[in-house]
């Protein structure tokens, strides 16, 4: 399954990696208007 998350903030993030460890997800798309964010998720 593929899940878009816009918003990879603290909870964003959070929420991603959950959802990746769990096996829910199999790729996870991040949009966020803050590049440090972006930065750190990858």
């Amino acid at each position: 399954m593929n899940i878009s998350i816009i918003g990879i903030g603290l909870i964003g993030g959070s929420l991603a990696i959950t959802l990746k460890e769990n096996g829910f997800a199999q790729r996870i798309i991040g949009v966020d208007i803050s590049q440090d964010n972006l930065d750190k998720a990858i």
